[in-house]
């Protein structure tokens, strides 16, 4: 996680702690670390469990 943020630290990104399915609440066991393009309507998405990255995808968002 700490190198995610440092290579990317001056782009947007945001980090959102996912759910525990076996206790039903948040934890930063499990993360989705975001890199979005605005301009570009993109995303690179990092899946984190235990702060190391398990998988990775890149979005395009078309708009509504």
């Amino acid at each position: 996680m700490d190198e995610l943020i440092n290579k990317y630290k001056n782009l947007n990104i945001s980090i959102f702690d996912c759910y525990d399915d076996k206790t039903d609440k948040r934890t930063k066991a499990f993360r989705y670390f975001n890199v979005e393009d605005y301009d570009n309507g993109s995303i690179l998405q990092f899946y984190l469990v235990n702060d190391k990255v398990v998988s990775f995808d890149v979005m395009y968002n078309e708009g509504c």
